[in-house]
């Protein structure tokens, strides 16, 4: 199945052998998405700078763990309003990050049901 949001073949090779772990990553990262997108939005309505520097920062992190590059590049943008403390635009950008998430948490859904078949 192709996956709009993950580079899959990546994922998987990367995670070769060690599925399970990746189940769990995925697990993890369903159960917590909102309370790592929480102190973003936090930190722009705050407009900390700082905070958001270090929260996106952190988030494209974990999108880059899946692989999902286009995630990856608007917290990238995001993690860049706050370095230069620019929160015009700020909110627009979350809101394109928070329609990205709904599109990986689904094909995160579907990868897992394939690698819950397989294990």
């Amino acid at each position: 199945m192709k996956f709009k949001t993950i580079d899959a073949p990546h994922l998987l090779n990367h995670f070769n052998g060690d599925e399970e772990i990746l189940l769990e990553m995925i697990q993890a990262f369903q159960n917590g998405v909102y309370n790592l997108l929480n102190p973003i939005r936090d930190s722009i309505m705050n407009q900390d700078g700082n905070q958001l520097r270090i929260n996106a920062h952190t988030f494209k992190g974990i999108l880059k763990s899946f692989y999902s590059e286009e995630g990856s590049k608007v917290a990238y943008e995001l993690e860049l309003r706050g370095l230069s403390s620019k929160f015009e635009g700020a909110l627009e950008i979350l809101n394109k990050l928070e329609n990205h998430l709904m599109l990986l948490l689904y094909d995160l859904n579907f990868l897992q049901k394939d690698l819950d078949k397989t294990s």
